[in-house]
């Protein structure tokens, strides 16, 4: 059984990683600094605050991992993006890898995000598309990549997959996100003005990025890989899709994907994930939405 340290498992996309990550026969050992809300059988929680500065070195010894499955990250929405702490964990992420790799581990999968790309461009973003991160996170996520790959370089025996996440969606997402903050605005009364209403953005449902970065983990796949759908959709749009399901009404789900796309655009080439990895979607946008939005809806 190939044994897994991760970090990240309690949060928004971890948790949807776990039942993934057992039928694949892995034995988890999951690092968190907090109580995971539900009982999960079957993982192994070392708690431990990664951003301490005590050393990983000792559980990593411990452990003998042959894969690192990283999540952990600063998430608090919207303020990740400016957050200091974006420094601290890469700080703190260079020094578990540097431990889980000296410790005789060889397959790292780190979760990375469209952030990291230059802005703006014009088309889909495939994964040779400029990286010009313009926010903190984005920088922070952007060195950590440039790390493991060089890290990756100098240890023949290890290799390193990035999956570069663009907008997950889904139960339990925070409130103040782009689909719960228009449900709550909607079911109210109330219009939510939408910012960038003509910007399209790639949205994935969080359990289809769940699959696709364990489906990672599970391969030989190297280098980065977007995590995407490879479809965008307006703000305005998906906007009247959420309005058209909690009025009872049928919702217009836009069937074209544009060949062209404006500077703002964040869509995703996922030529690497359907192909290399021959990952295939559970939810298409009105399926998703559904279930993001609940049976209240």
């Amino acid at each position: 059984m190939r044994v897994l340290l991760a970090t990240g498992l309690t949060g928004f996309l971890g948790r949807r990683c776990v039942n993934e990550l057992k039928q694949r026969g892995f034995e988890i050992h999951a690092i968190t600094s907090r109580e995971p809300q539900d009982v999960v059988p079957d993982v192994r929680w070392h708690y431990f605050d990664l951003l301490s500065g005590e050393s990983v070195e000792a559980l990593c010894t411990a452990v003998r991992p042959d894969a690192l499955l990283h999540l952990a990250w600063v998430a608090e929405h919207p303020g990740f993006w400016a957050s200091p702490l974006n420094s601290a964990w890469l700080r703190a992420s260079k020094a578990l890898v540097d431990a889980f790799v000296a410790s005789g581990g060889s397959r790292i999968v780190a979760a990375g995000s469209c952030a990291e790309y230059a802005s703006p461009a014009h088309g889909r973003y495939t994964e040779a598309s400029a990286i010009a991160p313009v926010t903190p996170y984005g920088v922070a996520k952007a060195a950590l990549h440039e790390y493991l790959i060089q890290l990756g370089r100098h240890h023949r025996r290890l290799s390193v997959a990035w999956g570069r996440i663009f907008f997950p969606y889904g139960p339990g997402e925070p409130r103040s996100k782009f689909i719960p903050a228009m449900a709550r605005g909607i079911r109210s009364g109330h219009t939510l003005a939408i910012r960038d209403p003509n910007r399209c953005a790639d949205y994935i449902h969080v359990l289809d990025a769940a699959r696709a970065l364990v489906a990672m983990l599970d391969s030989t796949t190297q280098g980065a890989v977007n995590i995407g759908t490879g479809r965008g959709i307006s703000m305005t749009e998906l906007g009247s899709i959420i309005g058209a399901i909690l009025r009872g009404t049928t919702p217009r789900v836009p069937c074209a994907i544009r060949s062209e796309f404006s500077g703002d655009d964040m869509v995703a080439d996922v030529a690497r994930l359907r192909g290399e990895l021959a990952f295939r979607w559970e939810f298409d946008l009105l399926s998703g939405v559904l279930d993001a939005l609940g049976p209240a809806s």
